[in-house]
């Protein structure tokens, strides 16, 4: 057993092929508000949480100068990240834009998860 097969309070992440935390290891180097935005939007039936990822959105964006480079093996892991859902357009979408600092984008992604 390994850390990845055990999770406090559920199982919502143990099924995933990548989680969130994983995906934030290996595309943002760690980035907390990356994992946070990640982790609100894999949880797509709470609306509180698509709020939550706004919320850490505008907050990153005070923090973070814009022009963060994404790489193609990036762009590839969101993709394979995203492919977990059923709308994994959407999901990709967020991720990519909060990664390229483009917040505003990254925020209308996320209303769309609410609907």
């Amino acid at each position: 057993m390994t850390a990845w097969d055990k999770q406090v309070g559920g199982n919502h992440y143990t099924s995933m092929k990548i989680q969130p935390l994983q995906l934030t290891y290996m595309v943002a180097n760690g980035d907390s508000c990356f994992c946070k935005v990640a982790k609100y939007i894999a949880r797509t039936k709470n609306t509180d949480d698509l709020q939550k990822a706004i919320d850490v959105i505008e907050k990153a964006k005070t923090l973070r100068k814009s022009g963060v480079e994404v790489t193609h093996y990036k762009r590839k892991m969101i993709g394979e990240f995203a492919d977990q859902f059923d709308n994994a357009p959407v999901i990709a979408a967020v991720l990519l834009t909060f990664l390229d600092a483009r917040y505003n984008d990254s925020i209308r992604y996320v209303e769309v998860l609410n609907g």
